[in-house]
């Protein structure tokens, strides 16, 4: 029974997008700004010069596997202009699906609730849009939960082989392949590691232990992704290498005004040479070390979705075509980071507490410059004397004079102020004139 309400559910999804198809041949006959995905007619256009022969890199910002271009011919070669936009929709429903199996998987067969998250996806608005505009990212989303069910029913071969494909698809989810590899280790908890030296030697050891798994997922990984890209690259040379992945390495985009890169990227537009390289590649830095630092936070058989999950939203906010909402989310997921961290390993947070008692104390630190410690001399001299009017030891008598009216004022008994510390500053005057303030202002 739980199978059959399930291909109901996935059948109701797929409708629905394809309501949402046929809405958008509506919108675009009949509004100046088309509902259609301005990328699915890049995709298009891309699998036009595929049909001719050539390459679909003519397609100027065409910057995806051919693989994509070769998926759409039919939108050419049958006239049918929403074969892309249908092929994407049962893409998603197949997404859907997978949700259905992990949960399954992760929840000892509770089909309720497996029904009950697909429909987070099944009947969101969102994925719905996304799809039924002409966006590929359901195929890549597709590749991705295949890779988590596979992982999860322990068949690492073909997990692996799915994942190089997904790389070879989209790089990004290059950056899940630490989590994935370390996910299968000896399973040895970090939660007793009391400082970072100890938690750093374990992270390192467990990176370097090879075992049966891991070799398979590796090995297979790069099968996976060698293959599609070699041929790939036979076909179209280094212009695929360059247009595929090295383009998302060093692109500047400063339309995303959300990005926390933006303003950086929008002065030094013009910025080329060595100098405009090293500001793109830049960018990725702290991407990168978010990515490492969770994955060697949360990482454990069990928190493998967690983690990834963490990772992507670490990846989507120092994005350099990042929303703001997305942007909200990823430091919400730093935070949290940030919290985990502490209560993983309390004795850090005690030994940094101790840390910072031993550094000097702030108001001191700043101070020092300004005021001195310890009261008055015994006996005024011109080195005391010029600190209390704060003028120099050479001082002409007009500084002199102005500088003690100015502290006189301010300090003066009949406004509040010390007796004691108005006798000082009176001495310290009384002092300097008379051991020869001289009119030039220089000591002889």
């Amino acid at each position: 029974m739980g199978a059959l309400l399930i291909v109901r559910d996935l059948c109701a999804g797929l409708i629905i997008r394809l309501l949402a198809v046929g809405y958008g041949l509506y919108h675009d006959s009949t509004n100046e700004v088309k509902y259609t995905d301005i990328d699915y007619n890049v995709y298009t256009d891309a699998a036009a010069y595929v049909v001719k022969g050539q390459s679909p890199y003519l397609r100027e910002t065409y910057r995806y596997t051919p693989i994509l271009a070769w998926l759409l011919t039919p939108n050419i070669t049958t006239s049918w202009d929403s074969y892309g936009k249908i092929l994407f929709s049962l893409f998603d429903i197949l997404a859907c699906y997978l949700i259905y199996l992990i949960v399954l998987q992760e929840h000892g067969n509770d089909r309720v609730l497996a029904r009950k998250c697909t429909y987070l996806w099944i009947f969101n608005p969102l994925p719905i849009v996304i799809c039924s505009r002409g966006s590929s990212e359901s195929i890549i989303l597709c590749l991705v939960l295949a890779v988590l069910y596979l992982f999860l029913k322990k068949t690492y071969l073909l997990c692996g082989l799915v994942y190089g494909f997904a790389v070879h698809f989209k790089i990004y989810p290059a950056t899940y392949c630490l989590p994935l590899y370390l996910c299968l280790g000896g399973g040895s908890s970090t939660r007793n590691l009391t400082s970072v030296k100890a938690f750093s030697l374990h992270v390192l050891k467990d990176v370097l232990t090879l075992t049966q798994p891991r070799l398979i997922l590796v090995l297979s990984s790069v099968i996976g992704f060698t293959l599609p890209t070699a041929v790939c690259y036979w076909i179209y040379g280094y212009e695929f290498l360059d247009e595929t992945y090295l383009y998302h390495v060093t692109r500047t985009d400063i339309r995303h005004n959300f990005s926390l890169y933006f303003y950086l990227l929008y002065l030094n537009t013009d910025v080329g040479g060595t100098l405009g390289l090293l500001l793109k590649i830049l960018s990725f830095l702290p991407q990168a070390f978010l990515i490492l630092l969770v994955t060697f936070l949360f990482t454990t058989q069990k928190d493998l979705i967690f983690v990834m999950f963490i990772q992507t939203y670490c990846f989507v906010i120092f994005n350099k075509a990042s929303s703001v909402v997305a942007a909200g989310l990823g430091l919400a997921a730093v935070g949290f980071a940030g919290r985990y961290v502490l209560r993983r390993m309390p004795n850090m947070a005690q030994q940094m507490t101790e840390a910072m008692k031993t550094l000097p104390n702030l108001d001191e630190a700043l101070s020092s410059g300004k005021y001195y410690k310890g009261g008055f001399d015994p006996k005024m001299n011109r080195r005391e004397a010029s600190l209390i009017l704060g003028i120099s030891p050479s001082a002409n008598k007009a500084r002199i004079k102005e500088a003690h009216k100015r502290l006189i004022t301010i300090n003066h008994p009949d406004r509040g102020g010390s007796p004691y510390i108005a006798s000082k500053i009176n001495e310290a005057k009384d002092y300097l004139e008379n051991q020869g303030g001289g009119s030039s202002g220089l000591r002889r």
